[in-house]
């Protein structure tokens, strides 16, 4: 019976694909860059977190009409755990949109065509502007190719 024999990838190259990515010719999908598909998700979850977020401000708001609302916000912040949960889904999502952008950046020498909107589309994700973001990254996947070398 043969054995299979499975390739060592070093630490170093593990590194790299976590922090900058696979170079272009090593992906197993190479016409696409597929930053822009988790790009697009991650900013869908955010602009669901954000939203939900919002509504309970609002509500939040409506039933302390006299008080301070930075106090209440504080004070809500410590008694629900709901908040507390949707706080931290943002803050991870601003970590992980803070890395797909350095991969994003790493590939955009790489593209062929239409190099603007990714980086339109990155600044939008860090500044938490998800809907702007979700349609950009969707029409990044689109159009942009990546030229082998």
């Amino acid at each position: 019976m043969k054995k299979i024999k499975f390739q060592v990838v070093p630490f170093s190259t593990k590194l790299r694909w976590l922090f900058i990515g696979k170079r272009p010719l090593e992906r197993k999908s190479r016409p696409k860059i597929l930053e822009y598909i988790f790009f697009a998700l991650n900013n869908i979850v955010a602009l669901v977190c954000i939203v939900a977020m919002m509504y309970w401000l609002i509500n939040l708001s409506k039933n302390n009409n006299n008080q301070l609302l930075l106090g209440v916000f504080i004070k809500g912040l410590q008694e629900s755990f709901l908040a507390k949960v949707l706080i931290t889904i943002i803050a991870v999502i601003g970590l992980i949109n803070f890395v797909l952008s350095i991969h994003t950046y790493y590939i955009l020498s790489k593209t062929e065509f239409y190099k603007w909107i990714p980086v339109l589309g990155t600044i939008m994700a860090i500044l938490f502007l998800s809907p702007f973001a979700i349609i950009l990254f969707l029409i990044a996947y689109k159009k942009n190719d990546l030229a082998f070398e």
